[in-house]
C-alpha cells in the first residue's frame, strides 16, 4: 500500500474433478538399549484423502471430502533416567489399533468482496462419531 489504496488479494476458485491424495508414515522401532520395556514398536499411520469439486457458476462452488484414515503402534508412557545408558523410554505393552473415516461437504460463495465457506461433516471412530458445523 503505497499510494493510499489498499492493495486486494484474489484466490482463484479451485478447479472442478477429483483429486486424491495418499499418505504414509512410519516411525522406527526404539533400538533396544533404548526401551525400558513395552512394545518397541512406534507409530504407523495410513491415510487416504479424496476431494470432489464442482463450481456452480462465478459466484458459488461445492466440495465433498472423504477422508480414511488408520493408525497403529505403541504409546510412549514415560522416561527412566539411568546414570549409565542414558534415557530409558518406557513405552506402552498395548498396541494401539484405531480407524477414523469423515466426511465433509462444503458450499463457498462470493458476496460483495468477501469469500464465504459454510460447510457440515461426519466422523467416526471405533470409540466415538461427531457431526461438526463450520462457517
Amino acid at each position: 500500500m503505497t499510494d493510499g489504496r489498499a492493495l486486494v488479494l484474489a484466490q482463484e476458485a479451485p478447479e472442478d474433478g477429483i483429486s486424491a491424495q495418499f499418505t504414509y508414515y512410519d516411525e522406527e522401532p526404539l533400538p533396544p538399549g533404548k526401551l525400558a520395556f513395552g512394545s518397541p514398536d512406534r507409530y504407523k499411520i495410513n491415510s487416504q484423502q479424496l476431494r470432489w469439486v464442482k463450481n456452480l457458476d462465478d459466484n458459488y462452488s461445492l466440495s465433498v471430502e472423504f477422508l480414511h484414515e488408520a493408525m497403529s503402534g505403541s504409546s510412549p508412557w514415560y522416561v527412566i533416567p539411568t546414570i549409565d545408558e542414558g534415557p530409558l523410554q518406557a513405552m506402552t505393552g498395548a498396541t494401539i489399533r484405531d480407524k477414523r473415516d469423515q466426511l465433509n461437504a462444503s458450499v463457498q460463495w462470493k458476496n460483495e468482496g468477501y469469500e464465504h465457506t459454510a460447510g457440515l461433516g461426519y466422523s467416526i471412530e471405533d470409540d466415538y462419531s461427531a457431526i461438526f458445523g463450520s462457517y
